[in-house]
């Protein structure tokens, strides 16, 4: 279980979402996120910071160096900002 703690941002041409203070790298490509799995109805970009995941993220070494890339991603909490203004239903 993680938190966004940094929303989908760019450096350098590449595209990161911070999970629990851990720069994840986005597989994207011809402007779409491409290799990941998502659950839910809200894409990674328009997941606000705060909103708590489960995610799956794998290493790749690249020129000697590790990376952190993401493979899975859904959101837990129904009532987290990604999902906009939803409340539970209650029973009268």
């Amino acid at each position: 279980m993680f938190i966004v703690t940094k929303a989908f941002f760019d450096v350098h041409g590449r595209k990161y979402i911070e999970l629990d203070g851990l720069q994840v790298k986005v597989p994207f490509r011809y402007n779409r996120v491409t290799g990941v799995d998502v659950c839910g109805h809200v894409p990674i970009q328009d997941m606000p910071a705060g909103t708590q995941v489960k995610a799956a993220v794998r290493t790749v070494k690249w020129d000697a160096l590790e990376y952190y890339v993401l493979k899975i991603i859904c959101p837990t909490d129904p009532l987290s900002p990604a999902t906009g203004n939803v409340s539970r239903a209650t029973k009268i």
